[in-house]
């Protein structure tokens, strides 16, 4: 009998569960009734694989305590924690019956029509207000789709399921093939595998707000990978040539959250907040729905518009005309006579793409991105990394490439982003600070794992799904990108598991220099590392309690035991 039959009908401490609704990456949701305060509820119940481990037990209920202090009302709400008679942690949530933003898209898209450029815009504006609290409070939504954007019945938007994502990161452990996120709202570093900040939560909501106003995604594909590749490597199609007739502030809004460099997009949820303003603003004139101009806004938005003389000179004769230069009558007479027109309300655009195709022309230069001022951003400070951006690379035929992330020593920054662990604080540190230079994040505590061969050891960090691979003989170790690892390395008996059966059976090089494994594959509890500018620092309790300190500059590494 499946785990959700087993909960319906039960009683969870003062909630009878109702029925089930549905399951995600790392919880089941049921509808419940909270019978002391006589009010349905929405339970997520952490999956029973998943709250074994106590680590992660432990983050699911830290995420959500720091949820519900947030206060909004674009928030859902966090009523209670606690954990169901077979030990598997809940959250009791507020229940909204109206459905989803992607319940909405799926109902507009049977009718043969899309949202309105004015509700797409101030329902993107709602959740990105809602987000700035999000934000300030230092987590990363790290899923934003339509689904997770809940309706009430007056159609308020509801965020949902906020740095929850995080949780389910960290329960990847050996299944590193399998990357959380929806791939059609990755942003490109996340897709990398890259530390996050808010600005990757921008680009989700203009992937959004970009099928909410063309009825269709920018990627699309039925390949994940594919989808992947083209979130890091390719530009969408033009909205202006999808869905004409918008205004410039409208197309430069959606391009700049778009951008792949996230320097280029928007710096915070208050920009985007205040871009979405001059959007509405702009559609609400209605100036655009004017079939001639609906033609000239896509130009209009395009920085270079100008070279095409064409656009001034018409616009130059249109002037003329409105003056009365070119007509019998003198000007002051057809002022005298003009009839005033009220302005034709917005309405729903129900052009398909094909139709919007022929009557536009092909547009392919890009459009403008809107300059982000300098303020200082609310989203969170991303981690600095030590290595180079990872490259997302498809699955190895036939001669698998283990991506190997090639570490060199960097210059120390100008001031230093965070003080040396109190793990190793004033002792080990103070060795070694010569050559590991300054610290570049605190002291950070992922999921790990580990695997111990014959010549050296393996050591995989959740937190940027990297594997450390360390020979014994050398005192050399390299780093691997295993963001790819193929599904067929996971769930085949006569191989070893995950990353590191990936890393073995495809690079003879690291086979041979490690030997046969001694140990099979480990989840560490107990697991601590700090980057420096200079090398890194790791520990674990599993492994004798060592110490395992990295230096950039040789690409060598040493044990220190507590």
């Amino acid at each position: 009998m499946a785990e959700s039959e087993v909960l319906v009908n039960q009683r969870i401490g003062r909630y009878l569960v109702k029925g089930f609704i549905n399951q995600g990456g790392m919880a089941e949701v049921y509808l419940a009734h909270d019978e002391d305060l006589r009010r349905d509820v929405c339970l997520k119940v952490m999956l029973a694989g998943l709250a074994q481990h106590p680590d992660l037990i432990r983050r699911f209920h830290r995420e959500a305590q720091t949820i519900a202090r947030l206060e909004h009302p674009n928030i859902l709400q966090i009523y209670d924690i606690g954990l169901t008679p077979q030990q598997r942690p809940y959250l009791a949530m507020e229940y909204i019956a109206g459905g989803s933003l992607y319940d909405e898209l799926v109902a507009h898209e049977h009718r043969g029509a899309h949202l309105t450029p004015v509700r797409a815009l101030e329902l993107i504006r709602s959740v990105s207000q809602a987000l700035t609290v999000v934000h300030q409070a230092g987590v990363v939504h790290r899923d934003l789709k339509p689904s997770n954007i809940l309706l009430r019945s007056d159609g308020t938007p509801i965020l949902a399921d906020m740095g929850i994502v995080a949780v389910q990161e960290a329960t990847r452990l050996t299944r590193t093939g399998q990357m959380p996120g929806t791939a059609h709202y990755m942003s490109p570093e996340q897709v990398k595998g890259l530390s996050l900040d808010g600005r990757s939560d921008i680009y989700s909501l203009g992937i959004i707000l970009y099928e909410l106003l063309s009825g269709q995604l920018p990627f699309n594909d039925t390949d994940r990978m594919l989808i992947l590749q083209r979130q890091l490597h390719e530009k969408p199609a033009p909205l202006a040539r999808l869905c004409p007739g918008l205004s410039p502030a409208t197309y430069r809004l959606v391009n700049t959250c778009l951008q792949k460099n996230p320097t280029r997009r928007y710096q915070s949820t208050t920009e985007l907040v205040a871009a979405l303003e001059r959007a509405i603003a702009a559609e609400k004139t209605s100036r655009w729905r004017s079939p001639l101009l609906a033609r000239l806004a896509p130009l209009l938005a395009r920085p270079q518009w100008w070279v095409y003389p064409i656009v001034p000179i018409f616009l130059i004769a249109l002037l003329l005309l409105g003056r009365g230069v070119f007509s019998s009558t003198p000007a002051t007479e057809l002022r005298a006579t003009r009839i005033p027109t009220q302005a034709p309300a917005v309405v729903a655009r129900q052009l398909s793409p094909t139709a919007a195709a022929v009557t536009m022309p092909l547009i392919n230069t890009p459009l403008p991105t809107d300059t982000p001022s300098p303020a200082p951003t609310a989203s969170p400070t991303p981690e600095a990394t030590l290595t180079p951006e990872p490259t997302l690379t498809l699955l190895p035929t036939p001669t698998p490439v283990v991506p190997l992330i090639v570490v060199t020593a960097t210059a120390t920054p100008a001031a230093c982003l965070a003080e040396p662990g109190p793990r190793w604080g004033s002792t080990l540190y103070d060795q070694f600070k010569e050559r590991l230079g300054c610290a570049l994040n605190p002291e950070n505590r992922p999921v790990g794992a580990y695997q111990i061969f014959q010549k050296g050891l393996m050591v995989w960090r959740g937190d940027r799904d990297l594997v450390y691979v360390l020979y014994y003989d050398s005192g050399a170790y390299t780093v691997h990108d295993v963001h790819n690892v193929p599904t067929t390395y996971e769930n085949n008996s006569d191989m070893l598991k995950g990353a590191f059966g990936w890393l073995w059976n495809a690079q003879e090089s690291i086979r041979d220099r490690l030997s046969t494994p001694t140990m099979a594959e480990a989840n560490t509890t107990d697991f601590a590392i700090q980057d420096f500018s200079g090398g890194v620092i790791y520990y674990f309790l599993e492994n004798n309690a060592n110490n395992y300190v990295l230096f950039n500059d040789q690409n060598t590494w040493l044990t220190v035991r507590e």
